[in-house]
C-alpha cells in the first residue's frame, strides 16, 4: 500500500543517514526514460580533505592507505544491508566521486526526494567507474547542510545552461584526471552569508542568480511536480523530526523555504478548485485523531492540535488568492501582512509598505541568537518611468546579534539607513506571513517548559477542574445603568480575584449582551473600591483587533472620567501592540517610548546629571554580563560611549536606541496596572519575560476576550506567564471559524472554552464545578431593536432600551429588499445563489449613509458587511462620491465585533449564506437604528429548500411592523433623498 511504501522510504533514508558522519551529503539523480517512467539513483558523497571515501567501522585507521578498498567494501556492505531489509524497494546505492570540500559545508540530510508511487530501477555503474555523473540527465539535486543550518536544497538543470551558469558539472575524484574533463565549479553553502558560492573567480553573476533561485525556490511554477514529490520529505521533517529528534531539533535559518510549498503563479487546475490545493507538509489530516477532551500530557496536547494551525494558515493564503483573482488583480497576495506600515523617518516619504519574515538560529557556542530578517517591501508607482505594478524585494542586510528571540523591527528601521539594505527585486508581489518551523518549535518549547504551570491541568483535563461555589455577592460601586446580569459578572469577577482558593471563571455571553461593559466595571471596582486595596495587575488578551480596541477605549475613558489624581495613579493603562484607533494609539508602548526618547534628549541638554544617571544604569548592566565580549555587552559599551559624547556629538547611535527601547519597555510593563494586547504578542519571549518580572509582587489576573474564537494553540501561549486568576469570556453558541468542513468532522471546533463548558454540562458531581456566569439580556439598542432581536434569536431581556436621539425621524428597524438587475446569478456547482455584482447594492447603502449623515451629523454611521470584497466595493464607492465624509465607517462584521454605532447599515450581499453568529454580531451593533439591505425575495424564490429560521423571522417581523421596504428595478440609485425616504417613518 501507499502507507507502507511511505514508511519504508522513511526508514530506508533514516538508516542511510545514520550510517555516516556529519560531513556526508546525499545526491539524487533523476532520469526519465523513453516510456516516460522515472528512475532515481541515490548516492552519498564523503568529503575529507583530498580524499573521498566512506567510513568503515572495521578498518577506520586504514582508510588513508587503502581508500579504494574501503570505499568498495563500504558500498558493498551497505547495498547488501539495504537489499536484505528492503528487498521490495529497487533502490541502488552508488558512490559518486566528488571534489574535496571543507568538512563543515556538506552534511548528511534526512530528506528524500523520490516519487513514492514510482518504482526505482537500478542504474548503470559506469558513473562510478569513470568518476562522473552523466551530464545528459535532465536534473541534478543536492541536499547539503552546514554545521548550524537546516538541509538546503538546490536543483540545477544541466541542459538549460542559461538558468544558473552551471554548465557541464562534473564531480571528480583525483586532481590528475582534470586534464580530460571540463572545469569544476564547486557548490558550497555558506551559513553566515546565507548564499551559494563557487570556487571560480568570474562567477558574480551566477552567484546572484543562484542566490535568488535558492531563496524563492518554491515560488517557481515549473517546480510544482518536484514539490509534489517532496510531500513525504516535508512530512518526515516536520513531524518525524519533531517526534524522534526533539533534543537535537533547533530553530534554523531557511526553514520557511520548506514549510508551505506555495506557488506565486497557480496552475490552471488549481484556480478552479473549490478547496485549497493539497498541503505538502505536516501530518496528513486523514491520519489525525479527533481532538480529545482530555490529554495525557503536554506533548500529546501539542501533537493533536498542531495540524489545525497548519490548515488554518494554508487556508488563509488560498482565500486571499481567490479574493485577488476574482477582482482581476494583476498580482497575487498569498498571505496577510504582518505589519501594515512602519511610520519611520526613512519610509514615510517613499510611500512604501513594509512586511516581515523573521527567522532565528541558536549559536550553541556563544549561546546567543543570530537574527536574520527578510523584509518584503512593496511600493506604489510614483511616476511613468516606474513599473506599472508593485515590486517585490528581498532585503537581507539587517543581520544582528542579540540575546532575544525576536527583534523590534520599528526601532531597527529607525536607526538603519536605507543604503544598508540590499534589494533583489523580482516581478511578482508576495505579501507573506510565513509560519516557519521556528514558530512551531518555539510554541512547542513553551508548552514543554510550562508542564508544571498550575493552569496546564486546565488545558489537559478540564473535566477534573473543581472550583468552590461562590460564597457571597460582592458589593459594587458606580455601576450606573448596568443590568442585573452585568452586575453579577462584576461581582463574580471580584469574588474570584479576592479569594485565594479560586482560580478560574467562565463568562458565557452572546453578542450585544454588554460583556465588555461588565468587565470594565469589574476592573474599576477591583482597582479602586476594594478594601483593603489589593495589589492586582490585569492582563487582557484577545484574537481580534476590533474587540481589543473597544475594550482599550473604554478603559481609557474610565481613567479620564476619574476626578482624583490618586485614583488615576491606580489605573495605569498600556497597550502592548499596535492599534487601529487613533486615541488608543497614544497609549501604545511604542508611542510612550518615542515620547520618552524626545524628553531624554531635551532634558540631557539642560541637566548633565541625567546623562550621568543614564551612564550609571548602562554600567550596571555591563557589570552583570558574564561575557564582556558578547554582542549584547559590546552593544551596551557603544551605547555608554554615546552617552559620554552627548550632547557634543548630538547624535545617538542605533546601539543606544536599542538599549533605550528595551529599558523603557521593561519599565512601562513593570509599572502598568492594565495591559491589553493580541495573543500573538506572547510569541515574543521578551514580552513574556518583562510581564513576569513583577509577578511576585502583584496578583496577576488574565482575561481572555472572545475565548471561543481562540484555538487551543493560541490560548496555550498564556502558560508562559505567571497567572494567578483566569477569566475566559466567550459565546458558547458560536464556534471558532475553521477552514474546511473536514475539520468540523474531526471536532476541531472544541477549543478550551468549549471544552470547559462541555465539562461543566457533563459534570454530575457537586464538587467538580466550574463557575459559569451567563449573560442573556440584550444590552444595546432601543426598545424596538431589543424586542425584534430577542424575537429573532430567542434571547431574553428587558424591553426598556436606550433612549433614542431627539429630532431623529427614521425607523429603529428597517429591512430593504431590493430587486436590482444584475445582482444575482445562479451557480451551476452549488445550490445557493452567488452574487455576481455588488456595485448596485453598494451604491444603495452608501447613499443612505450619506443622506443620514448630512441630515443628522451628530450621529455615528457605519456600513458593515460580512464579505471582504463587498467591503472593498463599498469603500471604493464612498471614495468616489466624496473624498472624505467624517463619521462614516466602512467595516466588516468581524472587524466591528465589540464595537457600536448610532446607525448601522448592514449590507448582506448574500443573506442566506450567513451563519447565526455573523447575524448576532451584526444585529447587535446599533444603538439607535439598524438598516438591513439585501436581495431576500429573489434568493428565497431560487432556494425553496432553505430553512433559515432567522431570516424568516426577520422578514415576518418587518412585514408585521410595516418596516419592510421594497426597491424595484427602476429605483434611482443616485438620488440620496429618495434613498433616505426608504427609512423615514
Amino acid at each position: 500500500t501507499t502507507d507502507e511504501i511511505e514508511d519504508e522510504d522513511i526508514g530506508w533514508l533514516k538508516e542511510l543517514s545514520q550510517s555516516y558522519d556529519d560531513s556526508c551529503a546525499l545526491v539524487i539523480n533523476e532520469e526519465e526514460d523513453a516510456d516516460q517512467s522515472t528512475s532515481n539513483s541515490f548516492s552519498f558523497l564523503k568529503h575529507d580533505d583530498n580524499e573521498i571515501c566512506f567510513d568503515d567501522e572495521d578498518n577506520a585507521n586504514e582508510k588513508q592507505d587503502k581508500p579504494q578498498e574501503t570505499e568498495t567494501k563500504s558500498c558493498q556492505e551497505l547495498q547488501d544491508k539495504i537489499k536484505d531489509k528492503y528487498a521490495t524497494l529497487k533502490k541502488t546505492i552508488e558512490i559518486i566521486d566528488a571534489p574535496a570540500m571543507t568538512s563543515k559545508s556538506p552534511r548528511r540530510s534526512k530528506r528524500s526526494s523520490g516519487n513514492k508511487k514510482t518504482s526505482i530501477e537500478p542504474t548503470s555503474r559506469n558513473s562510478v567507474e569513470n568518476g562522473l555523473i552523466d551530464t545528459n540527465k535532465p536534473g541534478l539535486s543536492f541536499y547539503c547542510r552546514s554545521a548550524n543550518e537546516s538541509p538546503k536544497f538546490l536543483r540545477t538543470s544541466l541542459k538549460d545552461k542559461s538558468r544558473n551558469g552551471l554548465d557541464d558539472v562534473v564531480l571528480k575524484n583525483d586532481v590528475k584526471q582534470t586534464k580530460n574533463k571540463p572545469n569544476v565549479k564547486q557548490v558550497n553553502f555558506q551559513s553566515d552569508a546565507e548564499q551559494v558560492r563557487f570556487d571560480n573567480e568570474d562567477t558574480t553573476r551566477s552567484v546572484k542568480t543562484i542566490q535568488r533561485d535558492t531563496i524563492k525556490l518554491n515560488t517557481n511554477p515549473s517546480l510544482y511536480k518536484l514539490q509534489s514529490m517532496q510531500s513525504q520529505s516535508i512530512r518526515h521533517t516536520l513531524s518525524g523530526m519533531e517526534r524522534h529528534y526533539v533534543t537535537n531539533a533547533r530553530p534554523t535559518l531557511g526553514d520557511n523555504i520548506y514549510l508551505l510549498s506555495w506557488l506565486c503563479s497557480w496552475l490552471p487546475q488549481q484556480m478552479t478548485m473549490e478547496l485549497p490545493p493539497p498541503i505538502f507538509k505536516g501530518i496528513p489530516l486523514e491520519k489525525v485523531d479527533h481532538v480529545k477532551q482530555d490529554y495525557k500530557n503536554i506533548v500529546d496536547f501539542y501533537e493533536t492540535i498542531e495540524p489545525l494551525l497548519y490548515h488554518q494558515v494554508w487556508n488563509e493564503m488560498y482565500l486571499q488568492y481567490v479574493k485577488e483573482f476574482r477582482r482581476g488583480a494583476k498580482h497575487i497576495t498569498l498571505l496577510r501582512e504582518t505589519i501594515e506600515h512602519v511610520p519611520t523617518r526613512i519610509f514615510q516619504n517613499s510611500k512604501k509598505r513594509l512586511f516581515r519574515i523573521q527567522c532565528s538560529i541558536k549559536n550553541t557556542i556563544s549561546k546567543w541568537l543570530q537574527e536574520k530578517q527578510i523584509l518584503l517591501l512593496t511600493f506604489s508607482p510614483v511616476s511613468a518611468e516606474t513599473s506599472p505594478f508593485e515590486c517585490f524585494a528581498y532585503m537581507i542586510a539587517i543581520d544582528r546579534h542579540s540575546n532575544n528571540t525576536s527583534f523590534d523591527l520599528n526601532i531597527t528601521l529607525d536607526v538603519v539607513s536605507e543604503k544598508e539594505l540590499t534589494l533583489f527585486p523580482t516581478r511578482v508581489e508576495i505579501h507573506a506571513q510565513i509560519l516557519t518551523r521556528v514558530d512551531m518549535n518555539h510554541w512547542k518549547g513553551v508548552l514543554l517548559r510550562c508542564g508544571n504551570n498550575p493552569l496546564s491541568r486546565t488545558f489537559l483535563n478540564p473535566v477534573n477542574i473543581a472550583e468552590p461555589p461562590l460564597i457571597r455577592m460582592r458589593d459594587l460601586e458606580n455601576v450606573g445603568t448596568c443590568t442585573l446580569g452585568q452586575k453579577h459578572v462584576a461581582s463574580t469577577f471580584l469574588d474570584v480575584c479576592l479569594e485565594n482558593d479560586r482560580k478560574l471563571v467562565l463568562v458565557d455571553a452572546p453578542a450585544g449582551t454588554g460583556k465588555t461593559t461588565a468587565i470594565v466595571k469589574a476592573i474599576e471596582n477591583l482597582l479602586l473600591y476594594s478594601h483593603p486595596s489589593p495589589h492586582h495587575r490585569i492582563l487582557v488578551f484577545g484574537s481580534g483587533v476590533g474587540s481589543m480596541d473597544e475594550i482599550s477605549g473604554q478603559l481609557i475613558n474610565l481613567r479620564k472620567s476619574l476626578a482624583s489624581q490618586a485614583q488615576k495613579k491606580k489605573i495605569k493603562f498600556l497597550r502592548l501592540d499596535d492599534s487601529q484607533d487613533a486615541e488608543v494609539k497614544t497609549y501604545t508602548c511604542a508611542e510612550f517610548i518615542q515620547s520618552d526618547l524626545k524628553g531624554f534628549k531635551k532634558e540631557a541638554l539642560e541637566n548633565p546629571d541625567v546623562l550621568k544617571w543614564r551612564r550609571d544604569k548602562i554600567s550596571d548592566l555591563i557589570s552583570k554580563e558574564p561575557d564582556k565580549q558578547s554582542p549584547y555587552c559590546q552593544s551596551l559599551m557603544k551605547a555608554m560611549k554615546d552617552v559620554d559624547n552627548y550632547p557634543e556629538a548630538n547624535v545617538l547611535s542605533k546601539d543606544f536606541h536599542l538599549y533605550f527601547f528595551k529599558n523603557q519597555k521593561l519599565a512601562l510593563i513593570d509599572k502598568a496596572d492594565i495591559m491589553c494586547c493580541n495573543l500573538k504578542e506572547l510569541l515574543n519571549l521578551e514580552n513574556c519575560n518583562y510581564i513576569n518580572v513583577n509577578s511576585q509582587r502583584k496578583t496577576t489576573v488574565c482575561i481572555i476576550e472572545d475565548a471561543n474564537q481562540c484555538t487551543d494553540l493560541d490560548l496555550s501561549l498564556i502558560l508562559q506567564l505567571h497567572i494567578d486568576k483566569l477569566i475566559l469570556i466567550g459565546d458558547s453558541t458560536v464556534d471558532a471559524i475553521l477552514p474546511f468542513a473536514c475539520l468540523y468532522k474531526k471536532n476541531f471546533h472544541w477549543n478550551l472554552f468549549k471544552r470547559l463548558i462541555r465539562a461543566k454540562a457533563a459534570s454530575h458531581s457537586r464538587k467538580q464545578m466550574i463557575p459559569v456566569v451567563k449573560l442573556n439580556h440584550i444590552h444595546r439598542g432601543t426598545s424596538t431593536l431589543r424586542r425584534n432581536i430577542m424575537a429573532v434569536f430567542g434571547h431574553s431581556g428587558t424591553m426598556e432600551g436606550d433612549p433614542k436621539s431627539s429630532n431623529v425621524n427614521f425607523m429603529d428597524w428597517c429591512v430593504i429588499d431590493h430587486r436590482l438587475e444584475g445582482v444575482v446569478a445562479p451557480s451551476a456547482s452549488d445550490k445557493t445563489i452567488r452574487i455576481k455584482s455588488c456595485d448596485q447594492e453598494a451604491s444603495l447603502v452608501v447613499n443612505i449613509a450619506i443622506e443620514v449623515k448630512n441630515k443628522y451629523p451628530h450621529l455615528s454611521v457605519v456600513i458593515i458587511t460580512p464579505f471582504d470584497n463587498q467591503k472593498a466595493v463599498i469603500a471604493r464607492t464612498v471614495s468616489n462620491k466624496h473624498e472624505e465624509i467624517p463619521g462614516i465607517w466602512v467595516s466588516s462584521v468581524t472587524e466591528f465585533m465589540g464595537r457600536q454605532a448610532d446607525v448601522v447599515i448592514f449590507s448582506t450581499k448574500l443573506p442566506y449564506a450567513l451563519t447565526r453568529s455573523v447575524l448576532e454580531v451584526a444585529f447587535t451593533r446599533a444603538r439607535s437604528s439598524l438598516i438591513i439591505v439585501g436581495n431576500f425575495s429573489t434568493q428565497f424564490s431560487r432556494n425553496p429548500s432553505y430553512t433559515g429560521i432567522e431570516w424568516a423571522k426577520v422578514l415576518e417581523i418587518s412585514k408585521n411592523t410595516r418596516s419592510l421596504r421594497t426597491v424595484g428595478h427602476n429605483f434611482d440609485l443616485e438620488n440620496e433623498k429618495q434613498a433616505l425616504s426608504l427609512i423615514l417613518k
